[in-house]
């Protein structure tokens, strides 16, 4: 029993650089993948303009609503052969804070554990295996789940403030056992959480938990999180904007319907396995459809990365220009040839004369 504590424990730093940031760049973002088969879109229209960044085959400009806000567009091959992604962006800087933080070990007897791929989901639960042990991670909460000397070993992390045991609604945890920090209550809703993950994996339950448990943690530790400068922006009206923007510049040819479908979605956090894809007719969330395909984003956005004035043609007459100038040159030499044939005709026929 304590030597399978032990490897627990020892993977609890394995658990945190996995799940490294509370809120994620995801959850400051809002993307649409343009996957209609009768969107087209023009790429070249855009290269043609100035004032934006360009990164890993993305094009970042400063979007149309605000000059706080990016505009992300790049071509995505998720939903789709070929199709063209869009993003707005909320600038994010990674930094340190404490949050409350609750863990305990568990070892209940074996029970076979159900065949999972090395990623897959359920409710929510994002689940991983490493050889014999198993990673399941949820908004907050952590779970391990080894089997070690016939016993399944379970550590669960939860990183979110515990209530007292005063009306608690799920399970009160003694402080006999929380280090006398005091009795704990791990409310009804995360016990549902955990209970159901629970009875999916090796048919047992919450309850089961506590039949033989030691907590190992229950107070603040440092994470490394996600914070915006400005957090609060009309992401509907931004998303609209630059949609707009872009059908007026002819690099998509979105109709005005499908523009108002979008941008009714465009809520802050519809990203990543949130993101708007186009399924069935309809304009829909990537989740009711397809589940989820991948981990969030922990990477940092900094403002600097957006540029400091809105793209633009600003070249554009130049593009008219030159040929234009071409033109006019080819069009005074062949002035002057003729000026001069006459005038040498005219100094022929006078000498012959």
């Amino acid at each position: 029993m304590k030597t399978g504590f032990f490897i627990l424990l020892l993977t609890i730093s394995l658990i945190a650089s996995a799940n490294a940031c509370t809120n994620t760049l995801d959850d400051y973002a809002v993307e649409v993948i343009l996957n209609n088969k009768n969107i087209t879109y023009d790429l070249n229209r855009l290269f043609l303009m100035q004032n934006i960044n360009y990164y890993k085959q993305e094009s970042i400009m400063q979007s149309q609503y605000s000059n706080e806000l990016a505009s992300i567009v790049k071509e995505s091959n998720e939903s789709c052969t070929k199709c063209l992604l869009i993003k707005i962006q909320i600038p994010v800087e990674t930094m340190t804070k404490e949050i409350e933080s609750f863990s305990f070990v568990s070892s209940i007897g074996i029970k076979e554990i159900k065949p999972v791929e090395d990623k897959s989901y359920y409710n929510n639960w994002f689940i991983t295996k490493k050889e014999n042990d198993i990673y399941l991670k949820k908004e907050g909460i952590k779970i391990i789940i080894s089997q070690f000397e016939k016993r399944n070993n379970i550590l669960v992390e939860i990183d979110k403030k515990l209530g007292n045991c005063t009306d608690c609604s799920g399970k009160c945890i003694v402080s006999s056992h929380t280090n006398s920090y005091g009795d704990l209550c791990i409310n009804n809703e995360l016990k549902t959480e955990i209970d159901s993950v629970l009875k999916f994996l090796i048919n047992s339950n919450f309850n089961e938990l506590f039949l033989n448990y030691m907590v190992i943690w229950n107070g603040k530790k440092e994470i490394t999180d996600l914070s915006p400068k400005k957090e609060y922006f009309d992401l509907k009206e931004a998303f609209k904007q630059e949609l707009v923007f872009l059908k007026r510049n002819e690099i998509i040819n979105l109709t005005d319907n499908e523009i108002e479908n979008i941008a009714k979605l465009a809520d802050k956090g519809k990203a990543g396995n949130s993101k708007i894809v186009y399924h069935g007719n309809v304009w829909d969330y990537y989740y009711n459809i397809f589940g989820f395909s991948k981990e969030k984003n922990c990477n940092s956005f900094p403002a600097s990365s957006i540029p400091n004035e809105k793209p633009a043609f600003s070249n554009k007459k130049s593009y008219y220009f030159v040929p234009l100038v071409i033109f006019s040159i080819v069009l005074l030499i062949m002035l002057i040839l003729l000026l001069t044939a006459r005038i040498l005709n005219k100094f022929m026929a006078r000498k012959k004369k």
